[in-house]
């Protein structure tokens, strides 16, 4: 069986505890365009469950100005932000959305894309 990604989901027989899948039918993603980012950034996506507490974030790197998708995300509420170094001496570490004054909250629906706009905040290395 595949989930709404096309991965493979293995079930273990009598897991401990029981198993409960929810397999959604549509995916979701965010399509972001980043500006002032000459230098490259890294656009940090991060979902929060449904108590409000955040979940590992998704990330993915922009050569600089333009626009990117991120996509296979699971329906939900995110904060998005782009991040870029403050020095020249090595890859970009991104932080935590909630981190960056620039972050934008979005809501993507399943089977729907999102549009945000972000200009990358600060990273120290």
């Amino acid at each position: 069986m595949d989930n709404a990604l096309g991965r493979p989901v293995t079930i273990a027989e009598r897991s401990n505890p029981p198993l409960e899948v929810i397999l959604p039918d549509k995916v979701a993603a965010i399509q972001v365009h980043v500006i002032d980012a000459d230098g490259g950034a890294v656009v940090t996506a991060q979902r929060f469950d449904g108590g409000g507490l955040p979940l590992p974030p998704a990330t993915q790197p922009v050569s600089g100005p333009g626009d990117l998708t991120i996509d296979h995300l699971v329906a939900g509420e995110y904060l998005v932000a782009a991040f870029v170094a403050e020095n020249e001496s090595g890859g970009i570490k991104p932080g935590l959305p909630a981190n960056c004054g620039y972050a934008s909250r979005v809501i993507v629906e399943p089977g729907q894309a999102a549009t945000v706009k972000l200009r990358p905040c600060l990273q120290s290395q």
